[in-house]
C-alpha cells in the first residue's frame, strides 16, 4: 500500500480553522466549485475584496493569510465600558 503525504501551509490550515465560525461562508463555498481559486474568489466575494487572479503558489498563500485575519475581524467584540458597567 502506498501512502501520498501532502505538505500543507499553515496559512491554508489557519483559513480551515477559521472557516468553522462562519456558518454563512461555509454555505456559500459548499456551493462553489473545487478549485482552490474559486474558493479563494467566494471568500473574496464575501469579505468584499476586489480579487483579480492568484498567480502563484506563494501569492496564493499569502491571500490565504489575509483572508484569515480579515474573518478574524468579523468575529471580533468589541467591549467598551459604560456608565454601570461594560457593553458590547
Amino acid at each position: 500500500m502506498k501512502r501520498i503525504i501532502h505538505y500543507m501551509d499553515q496559512r491554508y490550515l489557519d483559513l480551515q480553522q477559521e472557516l468553522v465560525h462562519h456558518p454563512a461562508l461555509n454555505l456559500k463555498l459548499a456551493k462553489t466549485p473545487p478549485d482552490i481559486r474559486d474558493k479563494l474568489a467566494c471568500i473574496a466575494t464575501h469579505l468584499g475584496i476586489p480579487m483579480d487572479s492568484v498567480l502563484s503558489v506563494e501569492l496564493m498563500h499569502q491571500t490565504m493569510e489575509g483572508f484569515t485575519r480579515e474573518l478574524r475581524k468579523q468575529r471580533s467584540i468589541l467591549i467598551i465600558p459604560v456608565a454601570g458597567g461594560w457593553s458590547h
